[in-house]
């Protein structure tokens, strides 16, 4: 009689670490080795170690960083896993941006130092705690636009944004097709991030009520 085994699949791993420019003395490995020794311990499958010499102020300067977007997109890894926060993202939004691109893909982070898993309950839950921060002091910027816009309608201004033209639309649905975030577009197009968003808010809620 033949016995059956359950086997766990091993959890595909990328490994992301970045040292600064400004010190030339930093070396990857100081980041790379404890992150090496988590995954054994755990039983992780690393698939992709990435790393950039590079400032953390501007993205499009970290190719590495490019390439760890792409491989999540493409569902090739299940975990990703940084050293530190401020190695991986360069603002508290950026980082909340990028889980929540991963939570949707079902790719998890973990953060060695800050010890936050979004493989356990305890980094959910934290997840959506520092999501929920962020998204109060969007609405917190937004009540202070909506005064603004208020202020300068009485003035007599003009404050209607620019229509997008049949060009944009067009590209924004080809990269939305594509499974590009809203995040990735607006980078991609040079326009802002609401502006995707509310374009493909509104195009669903056409298509949902025919």
């Amino acid at each position: 009689m033949a016995t059956k085994f359950n086997i766990r699949q091993m959890k595909r791993v990328a490994i992301y670490a970045r040292v600064s420019t400004i010190d030339k003395d930093q070396n990857p490995e100081t980041q790379l080795v404890p992150l090496r020794e988590y995954c054994t311990r755990r039983n992780y499958q690393v698939v992709a170690e990435l790393v950039d010499q590079a400032s953390g102020k501007r993205t499009e300067k970290r190719p590495a960083y490019k390439q760890l977007q792409e491989i999540t997109m493409q569902r090739k890894v299940d975990v990703v896993l940084v050293f530190r926060y401020d190695r991986f993202a360069r603002s508290m939004q950026e980082l909340v941006t990028s889980l929540a691109n991963f939570n949707a893909l079902g790719v998890d982070f973990i953060s060695y130092m800050e010890q936050v898993d979004t493989t356990t309950a305890h980094g959910k839950l934290f997840f959506h705690m520092i999501a929920g921060m962020a998204e109060f002091g969007s609405q917190l910027i937004s009540e202070n636009v909506k005064a603004g816009m208020a202020r300068a309608k009485g003035e007599g201004k003009r404050i209607s944004r620019p229509r997008l033209d049949d060009s944009t639309r067009l590209k924004i649905l080809e990269l939305h097709k594509k499974k590009k975030s809203p995040n990735q577009i607006a980078k991609a197009l040079k326009i802002g991030y609401g502006t995707v968003y509310n374009y493909l808010k509104e195009k669903r809620q056409a298509e949902e009520n025919k």
